[in-house]
């Protein structure tokens, strides 16, 4: 409503610079209007044309909104005959903070885990370092990554009652 009213009053702007220099025009001598008139008409010309650009802009986003709230079930309230941006961004926001709160959390979760996992591994690898484990056991008796990978789950589930 703000940048419909803000677009109206450019365009009232326009028209009055445009009466002003018709009467710069008008009451100037012929040989002083040549430059101004052509940048005014080209100045004119011009903020038309971005004004023209910017209604339909706004228009096209009005649409884009009003698609927007259908999309997620919204109606107008009674009395209403569109979705106030009010009443769809307060839901948003709502929304948005608690999908906050909730990847943080979410995030917290995944950081404890990969330090427990982290943790485990050092603790493997400082047993491996010390010969807690005898030679058959040991990683290198493993060819490959699954032989690896067995090695390391086996050790762990004699390590972890």
């Amino acid at each position: 409503d703000v940048l419909i009213c803000m677009l109206k009053n450019l365009l009232l702007d326009f028209a009055s610079c445009e009466t002003e220099a018709g009467k710069v025009c008008q009451f100037s001598l012929e040989e002083h209007i040549q430059p101004f008139k052509d940048n005014m008409d080209k100045f004119i010309s011009q903020a038309k044309t971005d004004h023209e650009m910017e209604e339909k802009s706004l228009a096209e986003t009005h649409k884009s909104f009003l698609e927007t709230a259908a999309y997620f079930c919204m109606k107008p309230k009674m009395g209403e005959k569109e979705v106030s941006l009010n009443a769809f961004f307060s839901i948003w926001h709502e929304f948005s903070s608690d999908f906050k709160e909730f990847w943080k959390k979410e995030n917290k979760l995944i950081l404890q885990e990969s330090v427990k996992c982290t943790g485990a591994f050092q603790i493997l690898a400082n047993l491996l370092q010390s010969n807690y484990f005898d030679a058959r056991i040991s990683i290198k008796d493993y060819s490959g990554i699954f032989g690896k990978t067995h090695a390391i789950i086996y050790m762990l589930s004699v390590m972890l009652p």
